[in-house]
């Protein structure tokens, strides 16, 4: 989805934790959103939405997990960010805990559904505060844990010009 001319270009900043693949999966979805539209810009407190792109693998990568979705959700109240979307193993694989627990995020998405978080952050910015918080199942979209493989060449890269990730399989 591709977002308006009349509407102002909105910003993500992505918050990338974890591992290679996690990081390779980050720069694909931001490649979505660049394709989309959508600024990509490096500082959370300036973006429209901000990605959280967790690691479940571990004890402290699960608390460093949370503690950077609760840093992004300050940042709703502290600094005007609109959204705050979490991503990646935490997100596939504690989902409804994560919905339960952390109102304050607009979205949940699995791996499965990854393309769809350039629609979702149309949908966080062009969505009017309605009474109440958005159901659970309006912001879980996570699928499957084994998902096809998705063409890598047009990912915005995280890493520095001269290194890339290469991904060589799926999985912890």
């Amino acid at each position: 989805e591709e977002f308006s001319r009349d509407m102002e270009v909105p910003t993500v900043s992505l918050v990338a934790l974890g591992c290679a693949k996690n990081t390779v999966d980050a720069e694909v979805m931001l490649g979505d959103l660049e394709r989309s539209g959508v600024n990509v810009i490096d500082a959370p407190e300036d973006a429209s939405v901000v990605i959280v792109n967790t690691c479940g693998f571990i004890e402290e990568a699960k608390q460093a997990s949370i503690d950077a979705i609760l840093d992004a959700a300050h940042l709703k109240d502290a600094a005007g960010v609109r959204g705050l979307i979490v991503t990646g193993c935490m997100a596939q694989r504690y989902a409804s805990e994560l919905a339960a627990e952390l109102p304050e995020v607009d979205a949940i998405i699995g791996f499965e559904n990854y393309r769809e978080v350039p629609s979702t952050v149309s949908r966080i910015l062009s969505s009017t505060i309605a009474a109440g918080a958005p159901s659970k199942a309006d912001r879980v979209s996570v699928g499957g844990a084994t998902v096809p493989f998705r063409p890598e060449w047009g990912r915005r890269r995280l890493t520095p010009r001269h290194t890339a990730f290469l991904r060589v399989a799926e999985g912890c």
